[in-house]
């Protein structure tokens, strides 16, 4: 999907669902109208921001962070599950330690009192 269908896929998306919607719920037709409307006025707001010198500058940095995106080199799968793998072991270590030392300050706090 390139960066002219956004704008033209999110609205598109929310018609469908209001429509589907309706079609679910047919004596709720206020969904549906609320809905077209809402997506027109959202696209004439981003239509008219887009017309401004700050939406031109908005749009250009937009392109710039979709190059830039292009330019990561994102991890492979195997990367990914051995780093979920080491991030899941040492949250359940920390877990057991602050359990122990919860667990001592509270017998210690029983004993006190």
């Amino acid at each position: 999907m390139n960066s002219k269908s956004l704008p033209t896929a999110v609205p598109l998306f929310v018609s469908i669902m209001a429509i589907a919607y309706t079609i679910i719920n047919p004596n709720n037709f206020q969904t549906l109208y609320l809905s077209i409307g809402a997506v027109l006025v959202f696209g004439l707001v981003i239509w008219l921001f887009s017309q401004t010198d700050k939406g031109v500058e908005w749009l250009a940095e937009f392109q710039q962070i979709k190059i830039e995106m292009r330019k990561v080199v994102w991890p492979q799968k195997f990367e990914t599950f051995s780093t979920s793998g080491y991030v899941l072991i040492f949250t359940i270590v920390v877990a057991i330690f602050l359990w122990m030392v919860d667990s001592i300050f509270s017998w210690l706090v029983l004993k006190i009192v």
